[in-house]
């Protein structure tokens, strides 16, 4: 899992080259593990997720908090779903 601080500093660092608070990504891939990148808030940061190997994120991009009735509603519509790979 990455967490949401390293995601943030991520958004502040999208000009320059990869940071190392990617450098999980690599080590999980090498290990066999499936990563989740949480507080993923726009496009531009799921693609540079994708494009280092980020398997799943959470986050405002895919939705905002909602009540547990709504939940059911939203996992049925297909227009919620963003595959990375």
């Amino acid at each position: 899992q990455i967490h949401i601080t390293q995601i943030q500093s991520l958004t502040k660092q999208c000009s320059t080259p990869v940071p190392t608070s990617l450098s999980n990504l690599g080590l999980a891939e090498a290990l066999g593990m499936e990563t989740l990148a949480e507080g993923v808030e726009t496009q531009a940061l799921m693609e540079i997720l994708r494009s280092e190997g980020c398997d799943m994120i959470q986050g405002y991009l895919i939705g905002r908090p909602m009540p547990g009735n709504h939940v059911q509603r939203m996992l049925s519509s297909a227009q919620t779903t963003v595959a990375l790979g």
